[in-house]
């Protein structure tokens, strides 16, 4: 093999070690707009028991209890926030939040 072929090969192998190692490791957290008060943001945080690589609180309370309510979404909103470890955050992302609720929009 040439020496360039060598190259592209392990950086195809080492790109993808770190995708695999960011999708069972973090989880992109997006928080939805709320009406005067917040422009909403996409958190980067350590991947926390039972989550999925794209969440959102509206994603989990359909998940666990079958139902959105704002109660609900306080509540894991403020859950993630105290146990879970920020790395970055981002701008509101609506394709994030559509895919963490497989297309459904819930407003309140």
């Amino acid at each position: 093999m040439s020496k360039k072929r060598n190259t592209s090969l392990l950086s195809l192998v080492l790109l993808g070690f770190v995708l695999y190692v960011a999708y069972t490791q973090f989880t992109l957290f997006v928080i939805l707009p709320i009406e005067d008060r917040s422009a909403g943001e996409t958190l980067v945080i350590n991947r926390l028991e039972g989550h999925h690589f794209v969440e959102s609180a509206d994603a989990i309370c359909n998940r666990t209890r079958h139902e959105v309510s704002l109660l609900c979404r306080g509540e894991v909103v403020a859950g993630i926030k105290k146990s879970a470890r920020i790395f970055l955050t981002l701008p509101f992302s609506e394709r994030l939040y559509l895919w963490s609720t497989e297309g459904k929009r819930y407003n309140f």
